[in-house]
């Protein structure tokens, strides 16, 4: 069963990495869009890419001080405000995807679409109307769930992960996507919630159909939910049942909270339990989670490590993202003012070496106008190790200048990476109230230079204008075009 490492996401800060992760395939098209549409000028933040592992996980609260206000999480926490817009991203300066998208939202209806065009071939990438009417919400086209920690109903319903080609069939009834594809109805009544799913997809000759339901309760500091859910994945006149069975629950307090899930597909176990313990300036989180080894689902979202490995149903040449199976683990992650810093180890089925990772995050003021930060990642994975170190200054009211420091990557020895490794300087001038440029630097260690030169304008009649070009063995040119509803 072949295993593919997922992205190191702390080193994607910018377009051009999102691109290249993309390209190298250190990331799947379905987190290379997810990323793409929340893309905002200045970088993907790491605080970004960790909302993303958290919306995977069902985990929205990923730190003390979560992220709130960012565009990345406005998107899932808050009302989507009507919008539309054009966002133009190219390979290079010959190749290049234009997405068209709109969110249209007036009182208690709102709308959402997004097509690709690309070389000619345009594409449905996914459409949804969503209709709140208390105590119920009705949503017909693309949507997630949200079942406990998405171990027997994951949030995503997966495309598959290898086997199918690019040309594949995409149109407006099934959009090729991630997202669930049909009917969502979800209620409340008091302490009582419950859902019901419908999904459907189709990857060229080949179906997949989801139907699944979820309850839970509400009590004071205890909360329970029971979810279930059946696929069939019909290909080539095979015909692929899985049925899974959830439970969560959820005990908590001010200072203390123990959770976790239990699910059952096919024969296969799968848990997942997570404690947390929250002091006046400390807080300290541990995990652990088991998974049997043929613990497959088409749309689990229960938490793991970053490896993944794909199940072929039958055999067929479609495989499916199975992150979970065969899998077991730990973490415990550490919060102080300033400062976090955590441990993971985790062990896969079918290979005895134990992984690790520990990642640490300092950031604080030293000045007025100066902050200082590190980040760091030490990984062993498999037989591949490495390790990064990112350092250096946060700049408030100087001119122009506003971040300035290293990277230096580490790859199974102690010389650094030379393409991999550089310095950085972060410029950005606002012209007016409406109109910002900005230029960043990399001086890598190897010799090269990469640039990025861009700016953001805000017209009065709501019209934001985004414009990029990345220079770098080659040119990329981005630009967005938005116009507020």
């Amino acid at each position: 069963m072949p295993v593919k490492s997922a992205s190191l996401v702390y080193d994607i800060e910018c377009l051009d990495d999102l691109y290249q992760a993309y390209y190298d395939g250190e990331i799947n098209s379905d987190i290379f869009s997810t990323l793409l549409n929340s893309y905002n000028v200045g970088g993907l933040m790491p605080l970004d890419l960790a909302a993303l592992g958290a919306l995977e996980r069902n985990d929205l609260i990923t730190e003390p001080d979560k992220p709130f206000y960012n565009d990345f999480w406005s998107e899932y926490l808050f009302p989507l405000k009507g919008k539309a817009g054009l966002r133009r991203y190219s390979k290079d300066i010959e190749k290049s995807a234009n997405y068209y998208y709109v969110n249209w939202q007036r009182e208690n209806i709102r709308m959402s679409a997004e097509s690709k065009e690309s070389e000619g071939e345009n594409s449905w990438r996914k459409r949804a109307l969503f209709w709140p009417a208390e105590p119920f919400e009705i949503t017909i086209g693309n949507y997630t769930a949200d079942e406990g920690y998405g171990l027997a109903i994951g949030r995503f319903d997966y495309r598959p992960s290898v086997g199918l080609n690019d040309d594949s069939s995409s149109d407006f009834i099934y959009p090729l996507n991630s997202y669930y594809n049909g009917i969502k109805f979800a209620g409340h009544n008091g302490n009582f919630g419950g859902r019901f799913y419908y999904s459907e997809k189709k990857y060229n000759s080949s179906q997949k159909t989801f139907i699944g339901s979820g309850f839970d309760y509400n009590i004071n500091s205890l909360a329970v939910g029971f979810s279930l859910g059946y696929n069939r994945f019909v290909s080539d006149g095979m015909d692929d049942n899985r049925l899974s069975a959830g439970i969560n629950i959820k005990l908590s307090d001010d200072d203390f909270s123990l959770s976790g899930e239990y699910a059952y597909i096919n024969k296969s176990n799968g848990l997942f339990i997570r404690g947390e313990r929250r002091l006046s300036d400390v807080s300290i989180r541990t995990e652990f989670w088991h998974y049997d080894d043929d613990f497959n689902s088409y749309n689990c979202s229960g938490p793991s490590a970053s490896d993944y490995q794909s199940f072929y149903p039958d055999e067929q040449n479609l495989g499916f993202r199975s992150a979970q199976a065969g899998e077991a683990g730990m973490a415990v992650k550490y919060f102080i003012p300033y400062m976090s810093f955590g441990l993971m180890l985790w062990s896969n089925s079918f290979d005895d070496r134990i992984n690790s990772s520990f990642s640490s995050r300092f950031r604080k003021p030293i000045t007025s106008h100066l902050k200082l930060f590190a980040l760091t990642s030490v990984n062993s994975r498999n037989e591949n190790r490495y390790f990064w170190l990112k350092a250096g200054l946060d700049i408030k009211d100087y001119p122009m200048m506003r971040q300035s420091g290293m990277k230096l990557y580490f790859i199974d020895n102690a010389n650094p990476a030379n393409d991999k490794s550089y310095t950085f300087l972060k410029f950005s001038k606002s012209v007016k109230d409406n109109f910002t440029i900005f230029l960043n630097i990399r001086n890598y260690f190897n010799g090269y230079n990469r640039l990025f030169i861009g700016e953001e304008f805000i017209s009065d009649s709501g019209i934001n204008i985004i414009a990029e070009a990345a220079f770098y063995k080659g040119i990329r040119v981005n630009i967005k075009i938005e116009k507020m509803l």
